[in-house]
C-alpha cells in the first residue's frame, strides 16, 4: 500500500490507521487512555469524534504524525525489548 498517495490530511491519516488495525477506538481501559492522550496532545475533546475535531480545528499531518509516534512510542519500545530479549541468546 502507498500511504503517501492515500494521505493527504491528518482526518484520512486518522482513518487509515483504524482501517490498518491499529484502532484508536474509545472504549474503556487501555485504549481509552490512549485516546484521551491523544485528544489532549492535539488539543482536542475526547468526548467528540477526532475526525471531525481533526477538520474543525485544521490539524495537519505534520502535527498528527508526530502526537501519533508520542503515543505509541512505549509500544514500540515494548516490541524493541521482545524482540532483543527473544533473539539475544
Amino acid at each position: 500500500m502507498d500511504f503517501v498517495s492515500e494521505v493527504s490530511s491528518a482526518r484520512q491519516l486518522y482513518r487509515l490507521i483504524c482501517k490498518e488495525s491499529l484502532h484508536l477506538r474509545s472504549v474503556t481501559g487501555r485504549v481509552d487512555a490512549l485516546i484521551r492522550q491523544l485528544a489532549m496532545t492535539l488539543g482536542l475533546d475526547r468526548r467528540k469524534a477526532i475526525p471531525n475535531q481533526i477538520d474543525s480545528k485544521n490539524i495537519g499531518v505534520e502535527e498528527f504524525i508526530p502526537a501519533f509516534f508520542e503515543l505509541t512510542e512505549p509500544f514500540a519500545q515494548m516490541l524493541n525489548n521482545i524482540y532483543a530479549v527473544s533473539f539475544c541468546c
